[in-house]
């Protein structure tokens, strides 16, 4: 079996930043990986993901055959992480609502904010590969972001929401046309 580990080491909701492959081996044993997390890492909640398979393993979301993919929490402080299970979605701002799901034509944002700031959109497919960047800019109180998405094919999405360089969402939504 191959198993393959990675970590989000800068919280940017992808996989596929250089160094985040942090563990790959090919073996039926029982296994106890040691992994260091650099120095330059996330500090916070950042996503472990860890795929064993019976066949080869292309990307951190790709597909196989046979086999399984977990999604774990890495709390990282002080140069030491603890790993706790959890499910792929975190909502870090649960003031934020994104709808319908499934979605059509437009996704819809709403959110309210203390304080006027911009955020970001970004949706990704599931071979992590950024499909579209949306800036808005936020007023104090009640704020709604549509997300034209009506040139996306049919299936399942990443979105992830920043406010500067933190990130305040993380969601999966399908699109249904």
């Amino acid at each position: 079996m191959l198993q393959v580990q990675f970590i989000d080491l800068n919280n940017n909701g992808v996989f596929t930043d250089s160094g985040e492959e942090v563990y790959s081996i090919f073996s039926s044993s029982t296994l106890t990986p040691q992994i260091t997390i650099p120095a330059s890492a996330f500090t916070g909640n950042i996503r472990m993901r860890i795929i064993v398979s019976y066949n080869s393993i292309t990307s951190s979301c790709g597909t196989y055959t046979y086999g399984e993919t977990e999604d774990y929490t890495l709390n990282v402080s002080g140069g030491t992480a603890k790993f706790k299970q959890s499910n792929i979605t975190e909502e870090i701002n649960t003031s934020m609502v994104i709808y319908p799901n499934p979605a059509v034509d437009i996704l819809k944002i709403d959110f309210a904010l203390a304080e006027k700031e911009d955020i970001q959109v970004a949706i990704y497919d599931f071979n992590a590969s950024l499909l579209k960047t949306i800036d808005a800019k936020g007023n104090v109180g009640q704020n709604s972001v549509d997300v034209n998405v009506s040139d996306f094919n049919s299936g399942q999405y990443f979105l992830i929401i920043r406010r500067g360089e933190e990130v305040v969402k993380r969601s999966k939504f399908i699109i249904s046309n």
